[in-house]
């Protein structure tokens, strides 16, 4: 596999030292949480409503429909029911706003395929180039597991809890205890994957944000435009790689 990538024009991509260089120069240090959460917002601001029906479809949208239905059906009989506990039905309307948001997510994920695929081929280049990894693929599933295999194995576990709450709804209350408890776990693992793909989309998308630039900057000799306009706009530091000379290097 990591062969077959490091073998692929859409991986391998050699970088001139000039653009590692000024890309580097943006890589010193691990980013800040305020520089992540600006390409968090950026991803939860794409809209989830794909316009790609007909030739791509959510894997997880039937089970996340199966899952909220029975959840609904839950929470239905646990307030109709009195000698159900208030809190089995409350702890289930929380599940339902957790598999909301679940769906939300890997609706977004495949209403964005084509730019979330760029981002990902982006990093999978990056690690190319640093022979990050001993498999640059895994890539896609640290970004996209929630609509590969990885999301069907969370669903699978949530759809075994809800059955087992079911199973348990008008049993003793340690028993109804100890099914919510497996169904918040699994749950649980659900919002944990969700912030992970995030936080790795958060990641990705900033990596091509900075070698977008160094790209740009290192052109900017034979550009005229773009020299014009990053003229007084780059550090000494970035001239310096780019080519030009600072005013203090004139000067010196």
């Amino acid at each position: 596999m990591a062969k077959s990538v490091k073998a692929s024009t859409n991986y391998n991509r050699p970088q001139s030292p000039k653009v590692q260089g000024l890309y580097d120069l943006m890589s010193n240090g691990a980013p800040s949480e305020e520089q992540l959460d600006r390409f968090r917002q950026q991803f939860k601001a794409m809209n989830s409503t794909s316009v790609f029906s007909g030739v791509m479809s959510n894997p997880r949208r039937c089970d996340v429909d199966e899952a909220e239905t029975k959840v609904d059906d839950l929470i239905y009989y646990g307030y109709e029911d009195p000698n159900i506990p208030v809190w089995v039905p409350k702890a289930l309307e929380e599940t339902k706003e957790h598999l909301q948001e679940y769906r939300e997510h890997t609706e977004r994920l495949i209403a964005n395929f084509p730019q979330i695929n760029s981002i990902v081929q982006a990093e999978i280049a990056k690690n190319v180039a640093e022979q990050m990894g001993s498999n640059p693929c895994a890539q896609f599933g640290d970004i996209m597991g929630s609509v590969l295999q990885e999301g069907q194995d969370i669903m699978n576990e949530i759809l075994k809890a809800l059955e087992d709450v079911e199973g348990n709804l008008e049993a003793v209350e340690e028993l109804q205890q100890e099914a919510i408890n497996k169904l918040n776990a699994a749950i649980a693992a659900a919002m944990t994957q969700i912030k992970e793909e995030t936080d790795a989309i958060a990641n990705a998308m900033m990596n091509m944000s900075k070698m977008s630039l160094a790209q740009l900057v290192s052109r900017q000799i034979t550009d005229p435009c773009v020299s014009a306009i990053l003229q007084g706009l780059l550090t000494p530091e970035a001239n310096e790689i780019a080519g030009e000379e600072t005013d203090a290097t004139s000067s010196a």
